[in-house]
């Protein structure tokens, strides 16, 4: 009876934690470049995306219209190895010290809502705030094409949740 019941709180402990997040291979990139990913993020709130690069990678968000451009999210700046937000004119509007890691996938969560967007490292939205901007233009980012990128030398791959409907756009 004991062990049932030890095996009940554990069962009640791992539900009480939230979904397990399952990631699987966007795209790797070998040469300098971007790929467009076609996606369902218009319809979440909160996604996820994993990055395994030594620096230089990317993801952007572009507006429909040319007028306001786009959002760059760049994950291992050259200069910083940060993570940043950056518009189009190259313009940085948020800046955090995350490090990419040559040898491991590192995890990110993004939201979109209420005109806030909110990024920060991990499996688990909400948690390790790296960044919180507040704009109001975010509901016109395409958020259906979302284009994963390689600046700099070496190889960057780049995981998506599992089950979310990605695909790669030649």
């Amino acid at each position: 009876m004991q062990i049932f019941a030890f095996l009940i709180i554990v069962l009640f402990a791992d539900f009480a934690m939230g979904d397990d997040i399952r990631m699987c291979l966007a795209t790797k990139i070998i040469a300098q470049g971007s790929e467009m990913i076609r996606s369902q993020l218009a319809r979440f709130v909160d996604f996820y995306i994993g990055v395994k690069a030594c620096s230089e990678a990317g993801m952007a968000l572009r507006f429909p219209s040319s007028t306001w451009g786009s959002f760059y999210f760049v994950m291992g700046n050259p200069d910083t190895n940060t993570f940043q937000l950056m518009n189009n004119d190259g313009q940085v509007l948020v800046d955090s010290g995350v490090v990419l890691d040559c040898n491991e996938m590192k995890y990110f969560w993004m939201n979109k809502a209420n005109g806030v967007l909110t990024v920060g490292r991990g499996l688990q939205s909400g948690t390790d705030t790296l960044i919180t901007y507040l704009n109001p233009l975010l509901d016109r980012l395409n958020w259906g094409h979302a284009y994963f990128e390689k600046y700099g030398a070496g190889v960057a791959e780049f995981e998506k949740q599992c089950g979310e409907r990605m695909s790669i756009i030649l």
